[in-house]
């Protein structure tokens, strides 16, 4: 699991994700929302929280939900994906669009 938070942290930072502590917290701020990667006991979390005051109280959901028996490399790349399709590229659209 460690491999894929680093991987995803770099590729945050890598495409405008800003690290920030939150509450003793790493966590990555893009466009005014706070972004987390969680894991439970089988499952690796994509989560977002609309501002940092809901980051502090810990109110994030669920953008999307990768299972880890699916192996590593695959969830990497799901989460690749997803933060560019679900996050990076609906922000530009907006942007555009404003």
């Amino acid at each position: 699991m460690g491999n894929i938070i680093k991987q995803i942290e770099k590729y945050l930072l890598a495409n405008g994700f800003r690290e920030i502590i939150v509450e003793g917290d790493k966590e990555f701020i893009y466009n005014g929302h706070i972004y987390v990667i969680s894991q439970s006991k089988d499952m690796v979390y994509l989560e977002c929280a609309e501002n940092l005051e809901e980051a502090a109280k810990n109110m994030y959901e669920d953008i999307a939900a990768y299972d880890l028996d699916k192996g590593e490399s695959y969830i990497i790349s799901s989460l690749k994906n997803d933060i560019t399709k679900h996050i990076i590229v609906e922000n530009l659209l907006f942007v555009k669009q404003g």
